[in-house]
């Protein structure tokens, strides 16, 4: 996971694991989550779907994720 997280945010996620428990500055902190978060969603589509399978939900729900990262859920 972590090597999955470099490649594609371009930062090692070992080095901010304060900011992703919330344990930072509050910007620091958004951005690390958020960039889990996406990390997390880009890691599913790419291991349980196949390319075309679902076409356009996947860019909605991508677009969504990336849109609401910041929005508490619980």
């Amino acid at each position: 996971m972590f090597e999955e997280f470099e490649k594609l945010r371009g930062y090692n996620l070992k080095d901010h694991l304060p900011a992703l428990f919330g344990k930072d500055a509050e910007e620091i902190n958004k951005k690390v989550i958020s960039d889990y978060r996406e990390t997390i969603s880009d890691l599913l589509l790419q291991k349980f779907t196949k390319p075309g399978e679902i076409g356009q939900k996947i860019i909605m729900l991508k677009f969504a994720t990336k849109h609401t990262a910041h929005q508490q859920i619980f």
